[in-house]
């Protein structure tokens, strides 16, 4: 856990925004970066102008790992550890929620029924694979 300060524009002016901040080794999380971040100030982070998206999204409902079959065990027993939370099956794949953290797991060949005519790779996947 490492503290963190940094000045933030606000319409009363410069304030500082306090947090603390805990990153996942990236060798635990090769699908990307994972953070947890406990903010001290919130009315400075989270100020009315940033929080609306021109498409109306008001929150994030979980990520989606589209992960190869043979490593799908070991991704949800892995996320479970790091959200201390348990795994149940949904669908085509598996969920996990702790608090306001939530992921979900699919095997590439159900996740075309989890999001049809999108081409989703196993992770990690970066670049995105482009749209058709």
């Amino acid at each position: 856990m490492r503290a963190l300060e940094r000045e933030v524009s606000t319409p009363q002016g410069l304030r500082t925004v306090r947090a603390d901040s805990a990153r996942v080794d990236a060798a635990h999380t090769p699908e990307g970066a994972l953070q947890a971040t406990q903010h001290h100030t919130p009315q400075y982070v989270h100020q009315p102008r940033y929080l609306g998206h021109p498409n109306g999204a008001v929150g994030l409902h979980s990520v989606l790992l589209v992960v190869p079959d043979g490593e799908v065990d070991a991704h949800e027993e892995r996320y479970a550890r790091m959200l201390d939370a348990d795994v149940w099956i949904d669908g085509p794949g598996a969920c996990c929620r702790s608090g306001t953290a939530a992921w979900r797991s699919s095997r590439r060949q159900r996740s075309a029924s989890c999001c049809p005519g999108t081409p989703l790779r196993p992770c990690p996947s970066w670049p995105p694979t482009p749209s058709p």
